[in-house]
């Protein structure tokens, strides 16, 4: 990834990573990465992940999402905060917010806001796990999260980046990371 050295994958999980760090009163934090075949094979086994081979992925990002929710449910956590892989700019600052309400209101659904726009991470609790488990296709929990609004808590940010993803090279022209 341009001045970085650093894949997007691998900014993606640095930030997790950040927060496993400072983890208090919520389940203990670990990062479990959920990805295709090729991109589970060029993570560094050195890192504090646990990474879960997604042999689904053609099926659409609802795939990963199971196999993550799969994963939580085994371990009986009370919850899972959804980082998106093409995601790597989202600022720290974001991520503690989320932490911070999923702490307050740890049985509700917890999402950043840009502007009137849903960014990540989000927090899903384990109480609707059931529902995660029953999407499809590509839009991940966003066709859960409509009839789950009551349940919906917003977090307000400046971060524009908990928006923006990276699809093509061209998006990372002229981006830079945000100061940690």
């Amino acid at each position: 990834m341009p001045d970085t050295g650093r894949t997007v994958l691998e900014q993606v999980i640095d930030k997790a990573l950040l927060r496993q760090r400072r983890a208090d009163s919520l389940d203990s934090w670990r990062v479990l990465v959920v990805s295709n075949p090729i991109n589970a094979r060029t993570i560094d086994a050195s890192r504090e992940v646990e990474v879960f081979v997604n042999e689904r992925y053609r099926e659409g990002l609802s795939e990963s999402v199971k196999v993550g929710i799969r994963e939580a449910i085994r371990r009986k956590v009370s919850g899972v905060f959804l980082f998106l892989g093409d995601m790597p700019f989202i600022s720290e600052t974001t991520v503690e917010s989320v932490y911070q309400k999923a702490n307050q209101e740890p049985e509700a659904i917890i999402r950043p806001r840009y502007q009137n726009t849903p960014g990540f991470p989000l927090y899903f609790p384990a109480r609707f796990f059931d529902q995660g488990m029953a999407i499809t296709g590509d839009r991940g929990l966003q066709t859960v999260l409509g009839p789950l609004s009551q349940s919906l808590r917003w977090v307000e940010t400046e971060d524009p980046f908990c928006v923006k993803d990276i699809d093509l090279p061209s998006d990372l022209s002229g981006q830079k990371a945000p100061l940690l």
